[in-house]
């Protein structure tokens, strides 16, 4: 095991620390189709990822989710985009999370404030990463406050038009 991976990882992370967009952008799709091989980069990655422009960061989600690693930093991206202001990163995002499966649910209580975002196949994904089927998402949603505090999911559950919802139901 040689910790850089294949040739391809190696050539796709020094295009990521040049730092030109479209090199950026061919590195990320290429880690992409790598999948899990690809998964020496993560580190790389994530390090592109918070100064990077839109189509960057969306490509790099798009790589992360597709190798698979689950670990906390990669999780933590994925959350930190369902309050992006591009509804792009926040699909992204949410995206990511529902393929992540049971990976998710440590996110339980941000996954349930993105059952009330404005863009319907966007709470459809929260829900699907909450285990929560389509079919009750939008009643779902109705119950979520526009304005909600953090704790998000404790705020729920005190709430009036929230209680008796088994947030859990599948």
């Amino acid at each position: 095991g040689d910790n850089w991976g294949s040739e391809d990882t190696r050539r796709c992370i020094e295009l990521l620390e040049r730092g030109d967009e479209m090199g950026q952008l061919a590195a990320a799709a290429q880690l992409h189709q790598l999948r899990q091989a690809a998964r020496p980069a993560v580190p790389t990655l994530l390090s592109a990822l918070p100064n990077s422009p839109l189509a960057v960061h969306r490509q790099i989600l798009h790589a992360l989710s597709a190798i698979g690693d689950h670990r906390p930093e990669v999780m933590a991206a994925f959350v930190r985009d369902l309050t992006n202001q591009y509804p792009t990163l926040r699909i992204q995002g949410i995206q990511c999370l529902s393929q992540a499966g049971k990976a998710a649910q440590p996110y339980e209580a941000e996954l349930v404030r993105a059952l009330n975002d404005r863009v319907p196949w966007f709470r459809a994904n929260a829900a699907k990463a909450l285990g929560v089927p389509n079919a009750r998402v939008n009643t779902l949603a109705k119950r979520v406050p526009r304005e909600m505090e953090k704790p998000y999911l404790e705020t729920l559950r005190r709430s009036p038009e929230a209680r008796g919802v088994d947030w859990r139901e599948t």
